[in-house]
């Protein structure tokens, strides 16, 4: 298992978890499961834009931010846009989005409680979070430390260093400690889907 996301859905702040080993593929799955949402949707750290121009499909209007300016501005249109920010200082009024979506960002913020906290504040109450990020539990970094320990900070490509990642456990702990809760788990393993 590779990546896995939460999402928090309706009035209880009701959490759901994915794990996959193939997150490209398996993004536009869980997208798809993202209901319509009759509002205001965040995406932080859209990096080029992909997952907020599939969603801009399921949502009156998104909005991309990320610190890097490397969103394809093509993809700009009525119901989508960008804006060059902070994560950990969104440039947002408390509750301002009905939903809030971030791939692969958290492992390379340094102060991951503020940017979870931060998404919480711009999120209305009853809002939904949909959050992807590398499982440290995968099967891949197993066989890895098999030849050397894992060390964090890790790096996996040029601008691609992860600071740390999650076990289940881990990230449920972060997820409550800013107010998250009732978590739910669907497995999809080594790219195959299925429970497990």
């Amino acid at each position: 298992m590779h990546h896995f996301s939460v999402r928090k859905i309706g009035m209880k702040n009701m959490l759901k978890r994915y794990f996959t080993s193939c997150p490209h593929a398996l993004r536009r799955e869980i997208l798809k499961e993202f209901e319509y949402v009759n509002g205001v949707v965040l995406d932080v750290g859209c990096g080029k834009g992909g997952p907020a121009k599939m969603l801009s499909e399921k949502c009156n209007y998104i909005i991309g931010v990320d610190i890097s300016n490397v969103f394809d501005k093509s993809k700009i249109s009525a119901n989508l846009d960008f804006l060059q920010a902070d994560a950990l200082s969104l440039p947002f009024r408390d509750e301002s989005f009905d939903a809030a979506v971030s791939f692969d960002v958290i492992e390379h913020v340094q102060n991951d409680l503020k940017f979870l906290r931060e998404i919480r504040r711009v999120l209305k109450r009853g809002g939904k979070l949909l959050l992807e990020t590398p499982n440290r539990n995968r099967l891949s970094l197993k066989l890895k430390s098999l030849v050397k320990p894992i060390k964090y900070s890790m790096i996996l490509g040029p601008n691609c260093i992860h600071l740390r990642e999650y076990m289940e456990e881990e990230l449920e702990e972060k997820l409550m400690i800013v107010g998250f809760k009732n978590i739910r788990i669907r497995g999809v393993w080594l790219g195959l889907r299925g429970r497990f």
